[in-house]
């Protein structure tokens, strides 16, 4: 896909997304909610599909050891690392901040799934 037809497509999105926006968030995220859905589905399916077939070894990053093991070697670097992780975790807690724009039942159903895949990479 070419790059004019990307932005095309995004900024469609971003057209229809303001264009909706006085009806309130409860209704956007109504509509948006199960391509958000999709869209995850789609990224999570092709990430398995790629750690399936190319290179499984990358979940050894599970492990603390591993953790360990890259803290004690990598000395200067560590500052840059946990700065990403910092990032990493604010922006998770930016999503849960903005969680009460959605109504309850889309929550129940997301943390539904969402408890099962996580039971089933943990396992």
């Amino acid at each position: 896909m070419s790059t004019d037809v990307v932005v095309i497509v995004a900024v469609t999105i971003l057209i229809g997304l303001f264009s909706m926006q006085h009806y309130g968030t409860d209704k956007v995220g109504w509509l948006f909610a199960p391509l958000v859905f999709l869209w995850f589905i789609l990224i999570g399916s092709v990430g398995a599909f790629n750690i399936h077939k190319y290179n499984s070894s990358v979940l050894k990053a599970y492990n603390p050891v591993y953790i360990y093991r890259f803290l004690r070697r990598a000395k200067s670097e560590i500052w840059t690392s946990l700065g990403g992780v910092m990032l990493s975790i604010t922006g998770t807690e930016a999503l849960f901040a903005d969680l009460c724009h959605f109504p309850v039942l889309a929550i129940q159903v997301v943390r539904t799934f969402i408890k099962s895949i996580m039971i089933d990479i943990l396992l």
